[in-house]
């Protein structure tokens, strides 16, 4: 487990370095990995779990804007779904914690460290614009926008110390929904990305116009088209 404690202090010193706390951060993460359990749901794996979490929220806002909820409706620690597709959701209202907020539930098919930091990373993005997405549409560049930041936070953080690629990767699967949305938006920087969002507020909600006028320079009008089409999450 020694690559995990790598990944995670690299993320906290990169992520963090600008807080007035990061000495105190960097203390006790150095106590906290220690000792990593393999399993990612068992009790002990918990605190951990929340800080890659919270350190992916951070640097998805870095990345792309605040969210555009308040962040005291954000649960900041995942739930360990028991459906196979992680997504982002709500908690269900009780008599201790009656507000519901936004969570990031992962599924039964993240069993691994190296999976759970792959699909924490593709959630983070939704948490910047949570929604029901059996209510409502979302442009298909959110989910493109997920992915690419999926893969690059992957890049540079996880492959460095694991050296394999994530096995839950779309980029696997030419014929994918997440592949066939990802494919036009990794050719859009990541500054042009955040000026669409903050155009648009959040990524979900992008419109042909407004998204070629941006990114013209990058994506053709019909990517534009094609990336501001509702997702079809029943091709899941």
């Amino acid at each position: 487990m020694e690559w995990v404690k790598k990944t995670i202090m690299k993320m906290a010193s990169e992520i963090t370095a600008d807080d007035d706390h990061f000495d105190n951060i960097m203390l006790r993460l150095e106590q906290e990995t220690a000792t990593i359990n393999p399993e990612i749901r068992h009790a002990d794996s918990r605190y951990l779990v929340n800080c890659i979490s919270a350190l992916l929220l951070e640097l998805a806002e870095k990345k792309y804007g605040e969210t555009s909820v308040d962040p005291d409706d954000i649960y900041i620690g995942p739930d360990f779904f028991q459906l196979p597709r992680s997504r982002v959701g709500v908690t269900l209202a009780t008599p201790e914690m009656p507000n519901v907020l936004h969570i990031i539930c992962i599924g039964t098919t993240v069993r691994t460290w190296q999976q759970l930091f792959y699909e924490l990373a593709h959630e983070s993005l939704h948490l910047l614009g949570p929604t029901n997405t059996n209510k409502n549409t979302v442009a298909r560049i959110e989910e493109g926008v997920a992915v690419k930041f999926a893969e690059d936070f992957y890049q540079s953080f996880v492959f460095p110390t694991l050296h394999q690629r994530p096995p839950n990767s779309p980029l696997g699967s030419p014929t994918s929904v997440y592949y066939k949305a990802h494919q036009p938006t990794n050719k859009i920087p990541d500054e042009v990305l955040k000026s669409i969002r903050a155009e648009f507020k959040n990524f979900r909600d992008v419109k042909k116009e407004g998204l070629y006028a941006l990114a013209k320079d990058y994506i053709s009008e019909e990517e534009a088209e094609y990336l501001s089409l509702p997702f079809d999450y029943n091709a899941y």
